[in-house]
This record gives structure tokens, C-alpha cells and sequence, in this order.
């Protein structure tokens, strides 16, 4: 093992474990979605409590990640 290798090791399981939580939170957004619309789960509760004039997007906001990849996709 070369001493990048042994250097990188604790930031590349890190960024391993944060994929797999990016990989989850997608997965269990999946579900949460499906059971809303097959009626599963009530909102409407929730829903009245929304705003209905959000924030306009800040610059802060025009990143996501790919759960699949895990990639950045900035929206323009």
C-alpha cells in the first residue's frame, strides 16, 4: 500500500459511508412519495402548515446530488 493510499483511506470510507446515507435518504424519499400518493399516508395536515410564497432559490440551492452516482448536477 502506498502512503497515499494509507493517507486517503479514512476520507475515501467516509465519502463510501455518505453515499450509501445519500442512497438511503433517496430510497426511503422513494417510498414516502409512493405511499402520499397511493393514500398510505395522509399530508393534508402537513400541507396546510406549507407557505404558500417560498423563498426564491439562492445560489446555495442550485446543487443536488445524484443518489444513484453520487455526482453533482448544478441546475442553471
Amino acid at each position: 500500500m502506498t502512503q497515499v493510499q494509507a493517507e486517503t483511506r479514512e476520507i475515501e470510507a467516509a465519502i463510501k459511508k455518505l453515499n450509501e446515507e445519500v442512497r438511503l435518504l433517496g430510497e426511503y424519499r422513494t417510498r414516502l412519495v409512493a405511499d402520499v400518493v397511493m393514500g398510505k399516508l395522509d399530508v393534508r395536515e402537513a400541507a396546510a402548515c406549507l407557505v404558500d410564497d417560498p423563498a426564491p432559490p439562492t445560489d446555495d440551492d442550485t446543487t443536488e446530488i445524484d443518489p444513484e452516482s453520487g455526482d453533482e448536477n448544478t441546475q442553471e
